[in-house]
């Protein structure tokens, strides 16, 4: 065996030690077996053997059962049976000592083991909705999660406004399908804008809001046309009347409903019982919901985990996960826990009669099934069916095997064990199995370790000059002495984290703040103070400081939550930090205005040089098309000049030699006279190809000038674009505003919590 190694029993194969490795629980595991099978005594087993190694766990005692796992005497003296003996017993406490001690050194255990299991875990037993036990503040279950961020993860935020919703009106017989259920869509819609506004809520806050709702319509509709006032006023009298009955206030006092208190923080692992035989079904469906969508809400906050982290333990599960289409509060956060709590290393345990009192979802999730006595052929067949076990992985027959089975011996598969199905007897329980507990019988085992750690606790006469006793273990400072009584306050040292990588902003900086505490006990954070330096403060109680004669009574819990309390309200306190939208920058922290306007410019500076090289580009594109039509007029031109210097000659040179012809020409009259119509006919041609040729140097001088004109244009244009981008970017890095940005849960870290006498 290893430390990972759970010993359940003996194989009734060859006598070897049953084992199940505890990480393999992170799959879940489905218990089935009749009544008197010892479904709960394994369960017991399988407990004891994780609270030995100090897995936190949560334990939904439906029928008293689960208390006897608090009723472990290592030194197994008659006189720690004596008070537990049911009325029934046989013999006396030597005689039941005798025989825990005679099971135990059977199974090879002894004293050190049963102080392994005691010490493993901090036990406590909590008694929902019962005054006179140990009540479950369920108050925290309306208030804002921590770590509350519908954007990032939009179905946990619905499972988990569902969940409470579901619970809640389950309490008062109403609610229903989700989606078309006109209750629960308006309870879930009031709760969910109160938690966006991160606003707690209480049940006359909530009664409230839904007689007048925080929003306007849902969906399409307005309210009003939605759920009509005057019927959903049927809604609030009836939580009214939950709320008015004075039965109502044990379910507001207490531990507070918070997973940190009930499965405790690493290197110091809880085990919590939560007894709930002792209130009806709705009450049951209601607590257990809750639970489990507390759970479910925990759970995704922990890193990804192969191994076990924790693990829940329901002892009856019959009605809470039921087939389709039964759809009660407890279905959703159970099913969810089912599907995700692998990735997390949450597992759970189920115990049922039968599994068809599962969904199937639910089956077909759990990779550790164990199969107990079922007399009869038609409850092996259903039972075997539903579990999808009528063959093994090795071929052999479940349903032989079950029905050779007897009281305490169970069938064992497990999906991801070497070996594919083995059977075994449950080993003898180091706790003493007493059978189910009342309320009453519960009495002196409640509040019993960390729950009472947790509870206000009032000394009856404190010590004069020293405050009153608070039980909880956080450090207490004290401010110089002054005039008058001192009052409590509450001293946080955090780093408080700004991250949004669009605008690259990063602030990351040390605050102190000073909350000061009202006569009831609450912390008032939106009192509280910042802090420039930390306040002169001493280890002791200074000479002359008084203090009362009780501590306010709702202190202690209040201390007990500080850290997630302060984290959500400083969640919602936003921090303002001077932004250029347009440039998506923000200011560093400790940036001057002016430094950061001249980063604004450099970077306005840098976008106008990608712009501007584009307009130049496309600008130049056109430009050296013009250059090349004027170089080609340019050529042109010359060519006509060229062309007009020979007409020119040419046209000269005819006329001398007209004179000549005439000078020098025919006696004759008549030829003279025809020579003399023949040049001056030539001379005119010439004359006409001249006078052409000095049009077309014109007509390429004016092409030329008109487009070096165009030139100039283009040129002023691109200039006129260039001074156009360089004011609009001037005019968009000189656009800083103070911009309000909220921290996430998750960037805030608790360095330091101190209560505070001054």
């Amino acid at each position: 065996m290893n430390d990972h190694d759970l010993f359940l029993g003996t194989g009734l194969a060859d006598g070897s030690r049953a084992i199940l490795d505890m990480d393999h629980l992170t799959t879940h595991a489905v218990c089935v077996g009749m009544t008197g099978s010892g479904k709960t005594g394994l369960g017991i087993v399988a407990l004891e053997e994780l609270a030995r190694r100090g897995v936190p766990l949560l334990i939904i005692d439906l029928k008293g059962d689960m208390v006897n796992l608090l009723l472990n005497f290592p030194e197994l003296a008659p006189d720690d049976f004596a008070p537990w003996l049911p009325p029934d017993a046989r013999g006396s406490a030597a005689e039941q000592a005798a025989a825990w001690r005679y099971g135990l050194e059977g199974a090879g255990l002894g004293p050190r083991d049963l102080s392994a299991v005691a010490n493993g875990v901090g036990w406590q037993i909590l008694t929902p909705g019962a005054a006179s036990g140990a009540p479950l503040d369920i108050l925290p279950a309306l208030g804002v999660p921590p770590g509350w961020d519908p954007a990032a993860d939009p179905d946990a935020a619905s499972e988990r406004v569902n969940g409470v919703t579901a619970g809640l009106l389950s309490l008062v017989g109403r609610g229903g399908d989700p989606l078309a259920d006109r209750d629960h869509v308006l309870t879930a819609a009031v709760i969910l804008e109160h938690w966006r506004r991160g606003e707690d809520l209480d049940l006359a806050r909530l009664l409230a809001s839904l007689s007048e709702p925080p929003m306007t319509a849902l969906g399409a509709l307005p309210v009003d046309a939605f759920y009509p006032r005057a019927e959903r006023m049927k809604l609030v009298m009836s939580l009214n009347t939950l709320l008015a009955s004075p039965a109502f206030a044990a379910w507001t006092t207490g531990l507070p409903l918070d997973m940190e208190l009930l499965l405790g923080a690493p290197g110091a692992p809880k085990a919590s019982i939560i007894a709930v035989a002792h209130l009806d079904d709705r009450q049951r469906f209601f607590v257990i919901a809750l639970l489990a969508s507390e759970l479910v809400a925990w759970m995704r906050r922990q890193p990804a985990s192969s191994g076990l982290r924790a693990l829940v333990y329901v002892d009856e599960v019959q009605g809470l996960l039921p087939p389709h289409p039964a759809n009660p509060p407890t279905k959703g956060p159970l099913l969810t826990l089912l599907k995700q709590g692998r990735a997390f290393g949450v597992g759970a345990w189920l115990a049922t009669q039968n599994p068809v009192d599962l969904d199937y979802k639910a089956l077909g999730n759990a990779g550790v099934k164990l199969v107990g006595r079922l007399v009869t052929d038609r409850d092996r067949e259903r039972a075997l069916e539903g579990l999808g076990m009528r063959k093994l992985p090795d071929g052999r027959d479940a349903e032989a095997l079950v029905a050779g089975l007897g009281k305490r011996e169970f069938l064992l598969t497990d999906v991801r064990a070497k070996a594919p199905a083995v059977t075994f007897a449950t080993r003898w329980a180091m706790s003493y199995l007493r059978g189910p507990l009342t309320l009453a019988e519960m009495a002196p085992l409640l509040m019993r370790g960390p729950a009472a750690e947790a509870a206000p606790h009032v000394a009856a006469s404190p010590v004069a000059g020293a405050p009153p006793p608070l039980s909880v273990g956080v450090p207490t400072r004290y401010a110089p002495a002054g005039g008058g009584e001192a009052t409590p306050g509450v001293l946080i040292r955090a780093r408080v984290s700004v991250e949004r990588a669009a605008l690259d902003l990063l602030r990351e900086r040390e605050e102190l703040w000073l909350a000061p505490v009202d006569d009831h006990g609450r912390i008032l954070w939106d009192d509280a103070e910042a802090l420039d330096s930390p306040p002169a403060l001493a280890a002791e109680p200074p000479a002359g400081l008084s203090f009362p004669a009780s501590a306010p009574a709702e202190l202690a819990a209040q201390l007990v939550k500080a850290d997630a309390a302060f984290r959500s309200w400083r969640a919602r306190q936003p921090v303002m930090v001077p932004v250029n939208e347009g440039l998506k920058l923000a200011a560093h922290e400790g940036e001057s205005h002016e430094a950061f306007l001249a980063r604004c410019l450099e970077t306005a500076d840098r976008a106008d040089d990608a712009t501007q090289k584009r307009l130049r580009t496309r600008y130049e594109s056109r430009m050296a098309t013009l250059r090349k039509r004027v170089a080609r007029e340019q050529d042109e031109l010359d060519r006509d000049r060229s062309q007009l210097q020979a007409r020119r000659a040419e046209e000269a040179m005819g006329a001398v030699e007209g004179l000549l012809s005439v000078l020098l020409g025919s006696r004759s009259v008549r030829s003279a006279s025809h020579k003399a119509a023949s040049k001056l006919k030539t001379a005119a041609g010439k004359r006409r190809m001249r006078q052409s040729a000095e049009g077309s140097v014109s007509e390429s001088e004016s092409e030329i000038e008109r487009l070096e004109r165009e030139l100039g244009d283009l040129a002023a244009e691109l200039q006129a674009e260039i001074d156009r981008i360089a004011a609009a970017s001037e005019e968009a890095a000189e656009r800083i505003e103070e911009k309000p940005f909220k921290p996430k849960q998750s960037d805030i870290v608790v360095l330091e919590l101190a209560l505070v006498w001054r």
